[in-house]
C-alpha cells in the first residue's frame, strides 16, 4: 500500500512537472498568443484581439503578420495613429508587400493625412505598377489635395489597365470637371452610363446633366435629367437643383417631386430664383410637366 501511494505521487509530480513545462513553452509560443488574437478578432473583441497581438510580438518582435494584425484591430477601434505605427512596423520588416502599403495609404485617408496617403500609393505602385486599384487610390489621393491633374493622369492609367470600371471613370469626370474640362468630364459620365448600361443610376445621370448644364447644352442636360427623374422620380435632388433653388424648395416643404407637380406656374414665379427664362426654371418646368404626363397617362392605363 505505502509503495502504491509514493508510485502515485511520483506519477502525479511527473504530471504536474509536465503540466508547468506546457505552460512555460506555451507562454513562449508567439502563434499562441496570435492564434488567440485571431479568434478574438473574429469574434469583433478587438480590446482583446490587440492584448493578445501585443503578447505574440512581445515573443516573436520580427514577424511582420503580427504587427499588421494589430494594426488591424486598432484600425477598427478607430485608434487610427496606433493603427499607423503598427502597419509601419509591419512594412518596415516586410517592404515589398504592396497592399500593406495600401491599406496604410486608408488609414492615413481617415486621419486627413493626404499627403501621406499619397506616398503610401505611389509605393504601392512601385511595387506593383500594373495594379489599376493602386492607380485609383492615388488618384484618389489627388483629389483630396485638390491635384486634379495629377488625378485625372493617375485615373487615365488605372482605366487602360482596367477600362470596364464605371466608378474610375466618374471620379475621373469629377476631377475633370474641377479643371473646368466639361468635354472631357462629359465623355467620362458617358462612359460610366456605357458601362453601367441598364443599371446605371440617377446620379450617373445627374453628373452628366451637370457638365451638360455648364458647356450651355440645355437640351442635352434637360434628357440627362428626365434620365434621373426617371429613375429616382420620388427625390426632388434627382433635378440637380442649385444651392438657392433647393433652399426655396425646403423653405416651401417641398421635397418630393409629386408636391412639385402640385404648385402651379404662377405659384412657381413667386420665388425670385426661377424667373421664366431661368435654367432652372426650364428644369423644373420640364420635369414637372413630364412627371405629371406620365402620370396621368399611368392613370388610364
Amino acid at each position: 500500500m505505502l509503495i502504491e501511494i509514493q508510485n502515485n505521487k511520483i506519477a502525479l509530480n511527473k504530471l504536474i512537472n509536465t503540466y508547468d513545462t506546457l505552460i512555460q513553452q506555451i507562454d513562449k509560443n508567439a502563434f499562441y498568443y496570435f492564434s488567440k488574437g485571431e479568434n478574438y478578432r473574429n469574434n469583433c473583441d478587438f480590446e482583446k484581439a490587440i492584448n493578445a497581438y501585443k503578447r505574440s510580438i512581445d515573443i516573436d518582435p520580427d514577424c511582420a503578420k503580427y504587427y499588421f494584425c494589430l494594426g488591424y484591430a486598432y484600425d477598427k477601434l478607430g485608434r487610427y495613429e496606433d493603427a499607423v505605427n503598427a502597419y509601419k512596423s509591419a512594412i518596415k520588416i516586410e517592404p515589398d508587400n504592396a497592399g500593406w502599403h495600401t491599406i496604410l495609404g486608408f488609414v492615413y485617408d481617415k486621419l486627413g493625412r493626404y499627403e501621406d496617403a499619397m506616398n503610401t500609393y505611389k509605393s504601392a505602385i512601385g511595387i506593383e505598377p500594373d495594379n489599376a486599384d493602386w492607380h485609383n487610390n492615388l488618384g484618389i489621393a489627388y483629389v483630396n489635395l485638390s491635384c486634379y491633374e495629377d488625378a485625372v493622369n493617375a485615373f487615365k492609367i488605372a482605366i487602360e489597365i482596367d477600362p470596364d470600371n464605371a466608378c474610375w471613370h466618374s471620379i475621373q469626370g469629377f476631377a475633370y470637371d474641377k479643371l473646368d474640362s466639361y468635354e472631357d468630364a462629359v465623355n467620362a459620365y458617358e462612359n460610366v452610363i456605357e458601362i453601367n448600361q441598364d443599371n446605371a443610376n440617377a446620379d450617373d445621370y445627374i453628373n452628366l446633366g451637370c457638365a451638360y448644364d455648364k458647356l450651355d447644352r440645355y437640351e442635352d442636360a434637360v434628357n440627362a435629367y428626365k434620365n434621373a427623374i426617371e429613375i429616382d422620380s420620388d427625390n426632388v435632388d434627382a433635378m440637380n437643383l442649385s444651392a438657392r433653388a433647393n433652399n426655396c424648395l425646403n423653405n416651401a416643404n417641398i421635397r418630393l417631386i409629386g408636391e412639385l407637380c402640385s404648385k402651379t406656374e404662377s405659384e412657381m414665379l413667386k420665388n425670385k430664383n426661377f424667373g421664366t427664362k431661368s435654367l432652372e426654371y426650364k428644369k423644373l418646368k420640364f420635369c414637372t410637366s413630364f412627371l405629371c404626363l406620365k402620370s396621368c397617362t399611368n392613370s388610364i392605363y
